[in-house]
């Protein structure tokens, strides 16, 4: 009896760890990663209503064909970005930091995505918004791309889909002197020392809502030569290259509104102020071309 009970007991033991060996254990459950699909919608050229292409900065400046890093946000987070987003040497986008989808969401779920290249993000339910300043420096400013997406990660297994849009408006001068000044100047040219654009809002809101702008501060002013620049009767393009601006509009009114300084040599050094009526969009490029003439220059 006692020899049955012991081998009894041994059989038992076996099954128990037999069993305990067959029972899988509990895996993870798998990340869910976020990644995206980008687009990028062109600038429209304000003269001719078509597609405004090749707007390119150096230094790795957002502009139109150059879009390689961006920001998104779907809630507050101390105006920090939840993602951030990069594109690496062969044109894939890759997320820097955290990557997977957000946690304690289903995957049913709908997410709103804001995304931004520049400025600060600030949430609500009723009125998302991105805070953003312009460059006081003309010739180091960068353009505003935002985008946005309601999707949840069962939708398209956690890609989400941007099609970036230009908040800012881009401006772009050109200078020139008129064939009537250009025969009364004792020289063949004129020396433009600097040109300044005065009374412009560079501080404001751009909500997704919306979608618009909410102006903030008070006009400042931005210089658009580096350097003195020899002026002609052709076309040429001032050296700053493309403002990206806030949109705004604002009425000629002599030095009280948005009027051209511009800083002359030819006997002396002289000034003369060309007022400036201004109705900038989002999304358009404009191009406004200063042709000095006797009415403002006087030798």
């Amino acid at each position: 009896m006692k020899k049955i009970g012991f081998l009894f007991l041994l059989a038992a033991c076996a099954f128990v760890a037999c069993s305990d060996n067959d029972t899988p254990e509990e895996q993870p459950a798998a990340k869910r990663l976020l990644t995206v699909e980008v687009s990028e919608n062109p600038l429209t050229d304000e003269a001719t209503g078509a597609p405004a292409l090749g707007i390119t900065r150096t230094d790795n400046i957002t502009t139109t064909g150059s879009l390689n890093k961006f920001y998104i946000n779907y809630e507050e987070n101390d105006h920090k970005p939840d993602y951030t987003f990069e594109k690496d040497n062969s044109g894939t986008w890759i997320a820097e930091g955290p990557r997977n989808w957000p946690e304690n969401v289903e995957n049913n779920d709908k997410i709103d995505f804001y995304a931004y290249t520049g400025g600060d993000f600030n949430y609500s339910e009723v009125d998302p918004y991105v805070s953003f300043e312009v460059d006081g420096n003309a010739s180091s400013q960068h353009d505003l791309l935002v985008a946005e997406n309601k999707v949840a990660y069962s939708d398209d297994e956690g890609k989400v889909s941007l099609s970036f849009d230009h908040a800012c408006a881009v401006v772009q001068f050109k200078v020139q002197l008129t064939n009537t000044l250009y025969g009364n100047l004792n020289s063949s040219n004129l020396t433009v020392n600097s040109i300044v654009l005065q009374n412009v809002n560079k501080e404001g809101r751009y909500h997704y809502a919306t979608p618009s702008w909410t102006l903030l501060g008070e006009p400042s002013s931005f210089k658009l030569t580096n350097s003195s620049i020899t002026v002609g009767t052709e076309l040429q393009e001032l050296p700053c290259g493309y403002l990206f601006m806030i949109p705004q509009s604002r009425e000629a009114n002599g030095t009280t509104g948005t009027y051209l300084e511009v800083n002359y040599t030819t006997s002396a050094a002289k000034t003369a102020y060309i007022p400036l009526t201004i109705n900038w969009q989002a999304g358009y490029l404009y191009t406004i071309n200063i042709r000095l003439g006797t009415n403002l220059i006087k030798e």
